[in-house]
Order: structure tokens, then sequence, then C-alpha cells
């Protein structure tokens, strides 16, 4: 068997660890954005318009640089690297649809969203970028209900190109409050929960959250 996402590569300026470790997604909605964006962008009539879609997560600085929104980790390289290695994300992403097997683990209710562009972004924005673009970046709370929705729109996107998909749901469990809690046992969507080694020392996972999908302005 054949994991596409071991084949994928960057400078080491551009990732710290391993190189496939800033493809990491840790919400639904940002697996969903992925999934839905590669599938917009096989469809897209012409070259020009497939490279505006994958490069919709590239954010310019005013600089000559970008960094990519979607991404682990917030180093800037140039508009032109920016494109290109979103076109290798694409062609990664682009084998979902062909493949037989796709695993889906879905990690952290807690969520970074762009108020400008109305898409969830990947990381905690540094405190340098949250002062330059005040009021844009929101924090979310997620709760059961977006989640099992964003979930079967992922599903369904992929499904709806190639041969059904045989889809495994797992969900990441870490420290107490900063993943899923309880519900996800009792959710309709079939999971199996996992816990990583070293979260699995960490303080059980049983409190109760406070959910709520109300973006709040930072």
């Amino acid at each position: 068997m054949r994991v596409p996402t071991l084949d994928f590569s960057v400078p080491p300026s551009e990732a710290s660890g391993r190189p496939s470790g800033m493809l990491n997604k840790y919400t639904v909605p940002s697996i969903l954005q992925e999934v839905d964006r590669a599938s917009r962008a096989l469809a897209a009539p012409d070259d020009a318009l497939a490279t505006a879609i994958i490069s919709e997560p590239l954010r310019d600085l005013g600089d000559g640089t970008v960094i990519d929104m979607e991404l682990v980790g917030l180093a800037p390289v140039s508009r032109e690297r920016g494109v290109e290695r979103r076109q290798q994300i694409q062609d990664l992403y682009a084998r979902a649809f062909e493949s037989e097997i796709v695993t889906l683990t879905f990690g952290l209710v807690e969520a970074w969203y762009d108020h400008e562009t109305g898409r969830y972004i990947q990381e905690t924005r540094p405190p340098a970028l949250l002062k330059r673009f005040p009021g844009r970046f929101g924090f979310v709370m997620l709760d059961y209900q977006a989640c099992a929705e964003q979930a079967r729109r992922t599903i369904e996107v992929l499904n709806a190109t190639g041969a059904p998909k045989k889809i495994i749901i797992t969900t990441l469990r870490c420290r107490s409050r900063a993943v899923f809690p309880a519900w996800i046992s009792w959710s309709p969507i079939a999971s199996r929960n996992r816990r990583c080694g070293r979260c699995a020392r960490r303080s059980s996972t049983n409190s109760t959250m406070s959910t709520t999908s109300q973006a709040m302005k930072w």
C-alpha cells in the first residue's frame, strides 16, 4: 500500500521536523477546505482558474512575499514559491479522489477564522500579524452540529469524484479541553478514538466542554 503524503517534501527552511508535518489539519473545517479546493481546481476549465483556486490561502505581506494561512508554520516565501508549493499540495490531494481508502483524523474543536476571506486558518496568528490586521482574525469554538455537518460535506466531496471510497474516521485525543469532547463517542459519524503516546499520559478528556460556533474578533 502506498501512502501519498509520505512523498511530500519541502526545503528544510520551510518546515521544522518532517516535511509532511506542514500538511497537518487539526480541525474539520480545515480538512473540508482543502478537499473542496482540490475538487474545484480539478474541475476548473483552464489552468489560470485552477491556479487562482489553489492560491486562495496565500496572503501577501506587502514586501514581495506571502504566507500560507492554511499550512503549519508561517515562513514567508516568494509568491512564485507559494504557488509552486500549493501546486504540490493540489497534486497530492488530487490523489485522494483516486484512492480506495481515505483516513480522516479530526483533532481540535478550537479554530481560528479569517473574517476577511471567510475561511478557517491553520494556526494561531503571531502578535505581529494580529497587530497589522486588527479585527481580521477570530477564535471559534466549534460545536457538534458544525463539526458533524462539515465532516459530512467532506465525505460528500470526496465521493463526488471517482469511485466510492472506504473512509476511516478517527479522532485524536490529547490534553483535556483541547480536542473533541466526550460527545464524539456517540455521534452519528462512525469514529474510533485514538490517543497519541505522549498525550495519553495527560489528564482525562472526560471533562465537560462549553462550545459555541460564534467567532470572537481579536
